[in-house]
C-alpha cells in the first residue's frame, strides 16, 4: 500500500479507535454500517463473476472491484469484535457468540475471496455452480449476523435476499461510477442496479408491512425505535437517492454523467438505508465515515498493488 493512501487510512482508523473508546456502542453501529456498505460492491462483484462464469456473460470488467475481496475477508473479523457490544437474547446466546459470528463471517467473506482467486486462475462453470450453491445456503444466517447482529431478536426471514440485493446493487453502482467496461456492459449493470434497488426496497417495505399492520408486540418496537422524524427523513432520502435517481438520471442526464449520477445515488442510498436499519445516530454516523474511509483506502491500496502485479 502506497504512502499516499496509508497516511489517510491510518488517520481514519485512529479516529475510529478514539470513538470506539469513547462510545463503544455507537462505534459498533458505525463499523457495522461501514462494513456493510464497503463490502457490498466487492462481494457482489465476486458473486456476479461467478454467475458470469456459469452463464458465459461478458462481465470480466467486474474483476477489479472483486480484487479487494481479501481485504473484506480480513475486515469481517471485526464483525465478531463489535458483536460484544450487542448481547443477544438468551435463546440465541451460543449462536450469536462472537466466535460463532466470526466463523460465519470469515467463511463467507473468505470463501468468496478464495472463489475470486480461483476464477482469476481460470476455474470453470462447475466450480462457479458449486460456489453459488454454497453461497445460497449460507447467505441467510450471515445476513442476519451482519444486518441484524445489533438487534438479534428481530428476525427477518428475507435477510439473505436483502444482503444479496445490497451486494449486487453495490457492485453495479461502483462499476457505473468508475466507468469500467464498455457501454453495453454498463447498460447491463444499470439494469441490474435498478432491479436490485427495487428488490431491496420491496423486501424492507414488506417486512415493515407484516410487522406493523399485524401488530406483532415482539417486533413492532423495532420499527417504533426507527420512526422518529430524522428516521423518516433518512428513509425518504435513501428511497430518492437509491431508487429514484438510478431510474431517472440516465434518461434525464444521459451519457457518462447519467451513469455516474445513478451509481453515486445508489451508493448514497445504500449507506443511508443501512445506517437507518442498523441504528441512526450522529456518533454512529461519524464512526461509520471513519471506518468506511479506512476500509475504502485499504481496499484501494490493495487493488493498486494487484494492478501493478505486486500482490
Amino acid at each position: 500500500m502506497s504512502g499516499r493512501l496509508l497516511v489517510p487510512a491510518l488517520v481514519a482508523l485512529a479516529g475510529f479507535v478514539i470513538l470506539a473508546v469513547l462510545a463503544p456502542a455507537a462505534a459498533a453501529i458505525g463499523f457495522r454500517v461501514a462494513f456493510l456498505v464497503a463490502s457490498a460492491p466487492v462481494l457482489g462483484a465476486t458473486v456476479l463473476l461467478l454467475i458470469a462464469r456459469l452463464t458465459a456473460a461478458r462481465w470480466a470488467a467486474l474483476a477489479p472491484v472483486a480484487a479487494a475481496a481479501p481485504v473484506v475477508a480480513a475486515a469481517a473479523v471485526g464483525i465478531a469484535v463489535i458483536q460484544l457490544a450487542a448481547p443477544p437474547p438468551a435463546h440465541l446466546g451460543l449462536w450469536q457468540h462472537p466466535v460463532c459470528v466470526a466463523i460465519r463471517a470469515v467463511i463467507v467473506a473468505g470463501g468468496l475471496a478464495w472463489a475470486q482467486a480461483r476464477l482469476r486462475r481460470g476455474a470453470g462453470a462447475t466450480f462457479a455452480a458449486i460456489a453459488l450453491a454454497l453461497y445460497a445456503v449460507v447467505v441467510t444466517p450471515v445476513a442476519s449476523d451482519w444486518l441484524l447482529g445489533g438487534s438479534a431478536g428481530h428476525a427477518v426471514s428475507a435477510a439473505g435476499m436483502m444482503l444479496v440485493a445490497q451486494q449486487v446493487g453495490g457492485a453495479c453502482a461502483v462499476v457505473l461510477v468508475a466507468g469500467t467496461g464498455d457501454a453495453r456492459f454498463r447498460r447491463d449493470m444499470l439494469k441490474l442496479l435498478i432491479a436490485a434497488a427495487l428488490g431491496l426496497s420491496y423486501l424492507i417495505y414488506m417486512d415493515f408491512l407484516i410487522v406493523w399492520y399485524a401488530d406483532l408486540p415482539a417486533k413492532v418496537v423495532w420499527y417504533v425505535d426507527r420512526s422518529a422524524p430524522l428516521d423518516v427523513v433518512a428513509v425518504a432520502a435513501a428511497l430518492v437517492a437509491g431508487l429514484v435517481v438510478p431510474m431517472v438520471a440516465p434518461g434525464l442526464v444521459g451519457g457518462r454523467r447519467g451513469e455516474v449520477a445513478a451509481g453515486a445515488g445508489a451508493l448514497v442510498g445504500l449507506a443511508v438505508i443501512d445506517l437507518w436499519w442498523v441504528g441512526l445516530d450522529l456518533v454512529a454516523l461519524i464512526a461509520a465515515l471513519a471506518a468506511g474511509a479506512a476500509l475504502a483506502l485499504v481496499a484501494a491500496g490493495w487493488q493498486g498493488r494487484r494492478a501493478d502485479g505486486r500482490a
